[in-house]
């Protein structure tokens, strides 16, 4: 987690910085709407405890224990 965390900085940094010249905007807003979209799709896409991955596993653990019982 110690050099994840950096990495994804520095790479959503040097993202945002391409994009605001790319599409004539603010610099400090696309590092932070950038650092916002990759939050959101860790948040979202997590295997354990993201939003889709856990109804995925209910959906599973719904599905498996309903073949037990038939």
């Amino acid at each position: 987690m110690l050099v994840i965390a950096p990495v994804v900085s520095a790479v959503c940094s040097i993202a945002g910085i391409y994009f605001s010249y790319y599409l004539d905007t603010a610099s400090g807003a696309m590092v932070v709407l950038t650092q916002g979209v990759v939050f959101a799709a860790v948040y979202l896409f997590s295997p354990r405890q993201g939003l889709i991955g856990t109804r995925l596993a209910k959906a599973r653990r719904r599905k498996a224990a309903a073949l037990l019982v038939a």
